[in-house]
Order: C-alpha cells, then sequence, then structure tokens
C-alpha cells in the first residue's frame, strides 16, 4: 500500500501488506501497537508529515497514546539522519460540551417517555462505557448499539437491547418502534444497510465530537458536540437526583429477550448436518469466559449471527466492523487483539467462502 490510499496523492509511503494492517489497526484499538506506519523510502520526511497530520485528525477522539512518525528499518536504515523527527507521544484530543447544549439534552430526557439509546463506536474510544451505564441506570433508558459500538454496553445488563446491523435481536425493534426520542451517543447516525434501522419520524438527540455527522442524515431536535465521555459525564451531573417517569423497563427488556430467545431456540440448539451457523455461536457463547474473550468476524453471514447473539461483557470484548465486504479482514483484527491481550481468549468467526480465500496466506 502506498500513501496515496490515505492522502490521496502517492508519496511512496511503504507499509505492511493487508492483513498485516489489519491486525496492527486491531491491536490500536485496543491499546497494543503504537506505531502505526514505517516510512522507508526517499520521501520519508514529507510522507511520515502527512501521514502523521492525517492520522492525527483520524484518531483525535482515541484516548490511548499515539506514537506518530517514522522509525527507519532494514535496507532503509542507512538513510536516518542525525536531524531525523523522533516518534513524538501525544494525546488524543478531547473537547467538553456546551453547558446550555446540556442542560437542553437533560429536559428532553427527563421528559421523554420512551427514550432508547443509540451507542456507537464512539464510547468505546472515549472509554466512557461505564458513564454509559451509570446513566441508563439513572434514568432506566435500554440501550442498543451499532455493530461497531457493540461491548460499549454490557449486553447482560438488565437494560441491554443489543447490537444491530441489518440483523438484530428483537428487542431492538420492539423498543426503537416504540420509542419518542433515539439518543445517539458516539454515533454518527449514517444511514446504510449496515447501520439500525431507525423508523422514519422519530425524534433524535445527536452526542458526537465530529460535527460534520450532525444533521448528515436527518433533522436532530437537539445535540451536543464533544467527547463522548465528558458530554456523558456532564449530563449526569445536570440530572442529578432527578427521576424520568419510567415504568418497570428492564422487566419488559427481558420480557421481550425471552420471548426472542425462544422462537429461535430451535436454530441455536439445531442438531441438522452440515452444522448449524447458530449452532456454532451459541455453543461457543455457552463454553467460553465471556468476560476474557474477544471475538471478532468476517463480512456477511458471520457477522450477522455474531452481532446478533454473541453476548458482550467487556469493551473491546467484541471487534465489531462492516459497511465493506472483504474477507479476511477478521483475521488480521484478531491477530492484532491476541498481540494486545496475550491472556484473553480470541476467536474470529470464518464463514467458508472467507476460509478458501484466505488459505493461501495461512
Amino acid at each position: 500500500m502506498c500513501s496515496s490510499d490515505l492522502t490521496g496523492q502517492p508519496k511512496g509511503v511503504m507499509v505492511t501488506d493487508a492483513m498485516f494492517r489489519a491486525s496492527a489497526y486491531g491491536a490500536v484499538r485496543l491499546g497494543g501497537l503504537r506505531e502505526v506506519v514505517d516510512v522507508v523510502d526517499e520521501r520519508r520526511e514529507a510522507a511520515a508529515r502527512e501521514v502523521r497530520q492525517g492520522l492525527g485528525l483520524e484518531l483525535a477522539d482515541d484516548r490511548g497514546l499515539l506514537l506518530h512518525g517514522a522509525r527507519p528499518q532494514g535496507r532503509a536504515a542507512h538513510r536516518r539522519t542525525e536531524g531525523h523527527e523522533e516518534p513524538q507521544v501525544h494525546l488524543g484530543l478531547r473537547s467538553g460540551p456546551d453547558p446550555d447544549d446540556v442542560k437542553a439534552v437533560a429536559h428532553l430526557l427527563l421528559k421523554a417517555e420512551c427514550p432508547v439509546i443509540h451507542a456507537g463506536q464512539g464510547v468505546l474510544y472515549a472509554e466512557a462505557s461505564e458513564e454509559l451505564v451509570k446513566l441508563a441506570e439513572q434514568l432506566q433508558i435500554p440501550v442498543m448499539t451499532t455493530n461497531t459500538g457493540k461491548s460499549a454496553f454490557p449486553e447482560h445488563h438488565p437494560l441491554a437491547l443489543g447490537a444491530s446491523t441489518g440483523s438484530a435481536p428483537k428487542g431492538v425493534f420492539h423498543f426503537l418502534k416504540k420509542a419518542d426520542l433515539v439518543i445517539g451517543i458516539g454515533a454518527s447516525f449514517t444511514i446504510n444497510p449496515w447501520t439500525p434501522k431507525i423508523p422514519p419520524g422519530k425524534r433524535l438527540v445527536h452526542i458526537t465530537n465530529d460535527p460534520s455527522d450532525m444533521h448528515k442524515e436527518r433533522g436532530n431536535v437537539a445535540s451536543i458536540l464533544g467527547d463522548a465521555k465528558l458530554v456523558l459525564q456532564a449530563l449526569i451531573d445536570e440530572i442529578g437526583s432527578a427521576k424520568r417517569k419510567a415504568g418497570d423497563v428492564a422487566a419488559e427488556v427481558r420480557a421481550v429477550r425471552e420471548e426472542w430467545l425462544q422462537e429461535w431456540m430451535p436454530e441455536l440448539t439445531s442438531n441438522e448436518t452440515p452444522i448449524n451457523q447458530f449452532r456454532i455461536v451459541h455453543d461457543a457463547l455457552n463454553a467460553v469466559d465471556r468476560a476474557n474473550t474477544i471475538v471478532t468476524h468476517e463480512a456477511g453471514s458471520p457477522r450477522e449471527q455474531l452481532v446478533t447473539f454473541w453476548e458482550s461483557r467487556t469493551p473491546r470484548g467484541y471487534l465489531g466492523w462492516g459497511k465493506s465486504t472483504q474477507l479476511g479482514h477478521g483475521l488480521g483484527l484478531i491477530m492484532g487483539a491476541k498481540i494486545a491481550n496475550p491472556s484473553k481468549l480470541c476467536m474470529n468467526f470464518m464463514g467458508d467462502a472467507s476460509i478458501d480465500r484466505k488459505s493461501t496466506r495461512l
């Protein structure tokens, strides 16, 4: 890959092949690998500057430490000069919310009759799962996540609805249908075949650190620009001891989930041959220590099966990806996850086509 993939102009930047890049990305997301790219040709200085700036902007919401810069290796090592810039350690950039916006959203949350929280991967990047749980419990609001946001909210929690792509647990559809307010946190609200299906006409509150996502697909009744962790804490503080008038939301979540699992149990426990894919996911889920396992998937049916039926209990216990159809990406991700977390069980769920296309690399 050359840097034209990152900057639009070929600059001679050389990085590793697609599988290793995916593993590096997986490790970066989990806080393991810190050096993202090695620049090795004679135009190293200019290319490194562009890559560093691009990555800095792209990962500005990542609270982990990042090493930006270039460290020559191998045959390019002799090109190193005494004045070459060493990698610099940068902290992810965070911005807090406007207090007036926080007040407006807090008022909407307290007045909503059937709100639903729609959490995306921005919650994971902000390391805001604890605050998300606290706000959901404080106001008794059920929480769904996007595919990339899956594991931002513990799915064994009484208020968890699960994650959604085109497929989703029944609770997601049930609560979105009756919702009078959908609160997006760390999500873009992008509309495509792999994102949650929010029915038209719903009132939206958008909490994001990216202003380009605001009102992108639909209008919002209120918005907050800022880091998810800082915004959530500000909302918690603003709401204080106030309570939302709500029935037994957790009981309704549990009833819908139990009904849905009962409907799917014949698939989840099927003895048919060849083996049913849902049986594989179900058996694996009940055979591992979920709190010490990291899973991901390949494109296609493995993603739809895993995002729906795998129960994630810890942040980054699930590496969701989509909006693309390449096969083999999950293998690289799980390699990176294992590098970053050698003590954890790391599993990638692959379909027949993925195994066939990656067999030469394996």
